[in-house]
């Protein structure tokens, strides 16, 4: 499935001349096959994984079964629910690379980029380098101004992370939810294209075209129309950058 996941790139530290530390972070992970699942409580939205307790079906069982401890059955989805919150990652990722809001929040106003990622359930292996024993979840995020409710005959605890406010409906989301949160590695392969930012600096350009180039990955430059609020791209020419500074020795003068 071809998902995008847009990035910040940020300035430089007084002690780093060249490039921040969050970015050398970032481009090892393009290098290592690795993404970042974060935890509930540092997504940028605080209604993140709020649900209820579909009451009717409690009201139901019991018109059908008057036996049936209810409020157990409800205490224990909530419970459950709760660890799957305190300890999940999300990985948020969406369908669309020309959306200009998205470009404006999440890149720091052009100056970042958007990466293509060809990606299914099964591409995720590994999980803080070692072997990934639970199964990874795929959620397409709904948006709806309610709640989304949990029934205590579902198993599916993991729905409550596929809900979202209507005013983020820009976002087209897609989730990968996983046991846990950090870095989770994915195939080789996965990593298809990187989309600069019009406003990219030039240093973190090249250094994004060649981790590209090693990868078998494609670059294009992002360009804002001059008539009409759309982007364009204009693709890069990475085998004659890496005749010109061999990328290879340029990514390890860099990530030194």
């Amino acid at each position: 499935m071809i998902l995008f996941k847009y990035k910040s790139i940020a300035l430089p530290s007084e002690d780093k001349k060249v490039y921040s530390e969050s970015f050398i972070r970032d481009c090892k992970c393009l290098i290592n096959n690795q993404l970042w699942f974060s935890s509930l409580e540092n997504l940028n939205d605080p209604f993140e994984g709020v649900f209820q307790i579909d009451t009717s079906i409690g009201k139901a069982l019991k018109l059908l079964k008057k036996d049936v401890d209810v409020e157990k059955l409800e205490n224990l989805k909530i419970e459950i629910i709760k660890n799957k919150k305190k300890n999940c990652g999300i990985l948020s990722l969406t369908t669309d690379n020309q959306n200009l809001l998205m470009w404006s929040h999440y890149t720091n106003n052009q100056k970042g980029y958007c990466v293509e990622f060809n990606l299914e359930l099964n591409n995720f292996i590994r999980f803080n380098n070692k072997k990934l024993n639970s199964k990874v979840d795929l959620k397409k995020v709904s948006y709806s101004d309610e709640y989304p409710k949990a029934s205590i005959l579902h198993n599916d605890n993991n729905m409550i992370f596929g809900y979202k406010s209507k005013c983020w409906d820009y976002e087209k989301e897609y989730r990968f939810i996983s046991a846990n949160s950090g870095l989770h590695t994915y195939d080789e392969n996965c990593l298809k294209t990187i989309f600069l930012g019009a406003d990219c600096g030039l240093i973190e350009e090249i250094l994004l075209c060649s981790i590209a180039y090693i990868k078998g990955a494609k670059v294009y430059k992002s360009k804002l129309f001059s008539d009409k609020f759309k982007l364009y791209f204009l693709p890069y020419d990475l085998v004659s950058l890496n005749q010109k500074i061999n990328c290879q020795r340029f990514i390890n003068e860099a990530l030194v």
